[in-house]
């Protein structure tokens, strides 16, 4: 298994994870994400951090208060929990909302907000880069949750309750990540996107973490009215990090 099939399948499966911890509210290292900013600024909502449940609820709020009324999205996020992606991105998908990446829309951004928008826009020097999606068949094997149980969850867990903590996790991951990998299908056929978008990187021996294409293989797997600088498979994503994100031009996926 490559090392970015690898990488992504344990962060899926990890926020899976805890996703069901918190159901059952239980404290977990590492679980917090970070506060994101709303703002308004003319006919543009400005949306900075994780996509969060909480973050799409002021969203919303900053949306129905916009005067004029918002017709773009200007986001810079490094992703977030799948499902509250999917959620941003039908919600801007009913709004017919374009979106403008002004630094970063990597993983679950990537994924599902970006391809929701009416017009999707790059700024010079900004990018768009994927790291994998709900469809990962390591994501759903009973070894990879177990390994994230034992890592993050047992060791808070009393001792006598570990054996019962680890059934109902397990089996209730495993449930989770079929409805989301169901939903996911229903999502990208409802924006007629190929969702091999989200996976073309995770097998290519340049790829350790995110990958980013061109607008014309954008435009391969379905997602269509991008704006791009004319340079931008020459972005320099330096700043996130030295080999962190990675262009690549993919071979075999012919839609």
């Amino acid at each position: 298994m490559g090392s970015a099939r690898a990488t992504s399948t344990n962060r899926h499966v990890r926020r899976c994870v805890l996703i069901i911890v918190a159901q059952f509210m239980l404290a977990v290292p590492g679980a917090a994400q970070s506060d994101p900013r709303v703002d308004v600024r003319g006919d543009t909502l400005v949306y900075r951090g994780d996509l969060t449940a909480d973050g799409l609820q002021r969203l919303q709020v900053a949306y129905l208060a916009a005067d004029p009324v918002a017709r773009w999205l200007e986001i810079d996020s490094g992703g977030g929990e799948v499902n509250v992606a999917m959620d941003f991105g039908e919600w801007i998908l009913s709004g017919g909302l374009a979106v403008r990446v002004a630094n970063r829309c990597l993983s679950a951004c990537a994924n599902y907000v970006f391809p929701a928008a009416s017009v999707k826009v790059i700024e010079p020097g900004a990018v768009v880069a994927w790291h994998g999606s709900a469809i990962q068949s390591e994501a759903a094997s009973r070894a990879a949750i177990d390994a994230v149980i034992e890592r993050d969850v047992l060791p808070a867990t009393d001792p006598r309750e570990r054996e019962t903590m680890r059934s109902r996790l397990i089996g209730d991951t495993l449930a989770y990540l079929a409805r989301t990998e169901a939903r996911q299908a229903a999502f990208f056929r409802r924006l007629g996107v190929d969702e091999r978008i989200t996976r073309i990187g995770l097998e290519h021996p340049a790829v350790t973490d995110f990958w980013f294409v061109s607008v014309a293989t954008m435009a391969r797997f379905g997602i269509d009215r991008v704006v791009a600088p004319a340079n931008y498979a020459a972005t320099d994503t330096r700043r996130f990090g030295a080999g962190k994100i990675v262009y690549i031009e993919p071979d075999g996926f012919a839609p």
